[in-house]
């Protein structure tokens, strides 16, 4: 499941999610080959991939959240495992355009509803 929805900017914490890391950054340095939303993505690559997109397309910064790195999963994977990315967003018009479609993509796919554009600064990613 892709749930889609804003989150406030604020500080390197989000509530329960943990600690946020720059994703483009903590892909590359993971050695588990699944490291990221093993629902959606097939590898850290593709993952990886995606993060490169929003970026491309705009994202000021792309964070990884709601990491588990407990000791057996550590050993059993080779390395943490995450599924929630947070996308702080641009103030350009067209450039917030395509990051929520890429978004909403995510959400339709999964049978949510769109997220609107109400000048929200991140967006958070979460599949299930």
């Amino acid at each position: 499941m892709a749930i889609a929805t804003s989150c406030s900017q604020g500080h390197q914490q989000s509530g329960s999610l943990g600690p946020r890391y720059e994703a483009e950054a903590w892909l590359e340095s993971n050695p588990n080959p699944n490291a990221f939303a093993g629902n959606r993505f097939t590898s850290t690559e593709e993952a990886l991939a995606f993060v490169e997109t929003l970026y491309e397309h705009g994202a000021r910064e792309v964070l990884v959240t709601g990491i588990r790195d407990e000791d057996w999963r550590i050993e059993l994977e080779g390395g943490p495992y995450a599924d929630v990315l947070i996308i702080r967003l641009p103030s350009e018009p067209m450039q917030r355009d395509l990051l929520f479609q890429i978004a909403n993509e995510e959400m339709t796919r999964e049978g949510f509803s769109p997220e609107a554009d109400i000048g929200q600064e991140e967006l958070l990613l979460w599949w299930d």
